[in-house]
């Protein structure tokens, strides 16, 4: 074998582990990463507000922008083996996520509509849908395993809130996050958990359990919660016995103190 029939087996050697590995990326599932601390915006969401219009508190919400999506896909498919399309079926705007499939020899897509933008109707609509068909694919799916956020001290719905770190566990579930409030450039909220993970059903009877106390011991219990609590948002299952607790000694104590100045006055 001469040097140059060397050379066309060598550039056939690579070209066939070149598709093989095209082969791979496209033809068994994805397996995208989870997202990173900086790839991932904070925003505010619901916003409670008293009879006066006063906030009493808001929640937090993680979410990525288009430009992440199209990272992972560069990253992990390759940029010139994934497109994307957009068309308008009865006023609402979808879009069709494509990645290219060596075994089928074709395009597979994964739809998804989008919502309006509070500023530009159509582009705003475009970029909802593109980012939805990407968490068809997988995307940023880890996201709606986040734990609820709830702000409701000294922060403003006007303040700048960044994600400083992120955890998961192994099935890619969030467990740890730490945001950072940079108008105030203070903690806005820090998990304090352990790493034990609570489903969003969990966390709804937590929260339930502790509007009950505000209903049942009012302004105390919120000062029991800011003077115990670690961070922002929903106080843990040891925090909430703890607060119950304090709360019902005390009560008890000017229970018992008002029983005898009614007992001395007699």
């Amino acid at each position: 074998m001469n040097e140059e029939q060397e050379s066309i087996e060598t550039l056939k050697e690579q070209l066939k582990k070149a598709n093989d590995c095209l082969a791979i990326l496209t033809d068994i599932p994805l397996d995208f990463r989870t997202l990173k601390a900086d790839e991932i915006d904070v925003r505010v969401g619901n916003v409670k507000k008293d009879k006066d219009g006063n906030v009493q508190g808001f929640s937090l919400l993680l979410y990525k922008d288009a430009r992440v999506d199209m990272t992972l896909l560069d990253e992990v498919v390759g940029k010139g083996f994934w497109q994307r399309e957009h068309k308008q079926i009865k006023n609402v705007v979808y879009c069709g996520v494509s990645i290219w499939s060596y075994k089928l020899n074709q395009w597979v897509t994964k739809w998804d509509a989008g919502a309006e933008s509070e500023t530009e109707k159509e582009k705003g609509e475009a970029s909802d849908s593109f980012k939805r068909a990407c968490v068809n694919w997988g995307i940023g799916r880890e996201l709606y395993t986040s734990p609820f956020i709830w702000i409701v001290d000294f922060q403003s719905v006007r303040d700048k809130f960044t994600l400083k770190s992120i955890t998961y566990d192994d099935s890619n579930r969030i467990i740890g996050l730490n945001i950072f409030n940079e108008t105030l450039k203070k903690t806005a909220f820090e998990t304090s958990h352990n790493g034990a993970y609570d489903s969003p059903l969990s966390i709804d009877k937590l929260r339930e359990r502790y509007k009950n106390l505000i209903r049942e011991y009012g302004d105390s219990a919120y000062k029991e919660y800011s003077a115990t609590h670690k961070g922002n948002g929903t106080p843990t299952e040891e925090e909430l016995d703890g607060i119950e607790k304090r709360l019902s000694e005390k009560t008890q104590k000017n229970q018992s103190s008002k029983d005898e100045g009614g007992n001395y006055s007699e």
